[in-house]
């Protein structure tokens, strides 16, 4: 995933519409090509992340926060689903 694509992302994100299953998937899209990248699950890794083990290099800030946003958005679509039922 380029920086323009992670950028339109994250903005898609912070701007309320209908799209939050498309959005969620994308996040989903972009944890994988990180997996991919460095061998690792994003559960592996954010753990590593937060102890201070992973740097602080573009790619580890922007892995952290794609994950941090996939954690809100389906928490906010659990939310959603629970009281629309």
């Amino acid at each position: 995933m380029s920086e323009h694509e992670v950028k339109r992302l994250l903005r898609s994100l912070s701007e309320p519409d209908d799209k939050t299953g498309d959005d969620l998937a994308d996040l989903l899209d972009a944890l994988r090509e990180y997996e991919k990248k460095f061998g690792m699950s994003t559960l592996e890794f954010y753990p590593r992340f937060l102890m201070g083990k992973m740097g602080d290099d573009t790619d580890m800030l922007v892995w952290a926060g794609l994950y941090e946003a996939y954690m809100i958005l389906s928490r906010d679509l659990a939310g959603v689903r629970a009281a629309a039922q």
